[in-house]
């Protein structure tokens, strides 16, 4: 993971997403996703993906 980036959490969200099937495997796959083929709903993938970010914010 890059300096400053962490896994999800097990937090509770106002908001989920979450693509058909998933999260399948978020003990390994701690992180997510987003993408056109999942209809850009989230998915759990591996941290060590080299993708774009969301961050959470304290609102």
């Amino acid at each position: 993971m890059e300096t400053g980036s962490r896994p999800l959490t097990t937090n509770l969200v106002a908001y989920v997403n979450w693509a058909l099937g998933e999260p399948h495997n978020g003990i390994l796959e701690p992180c997510a996703v987003t993408s056109g083929p999942s209809q850009w709903r989230w998915a759990d993938v591996l941290c060590t993906r080299r993708l774009s970010t969301v961050c959470e914010i304290d609102m």
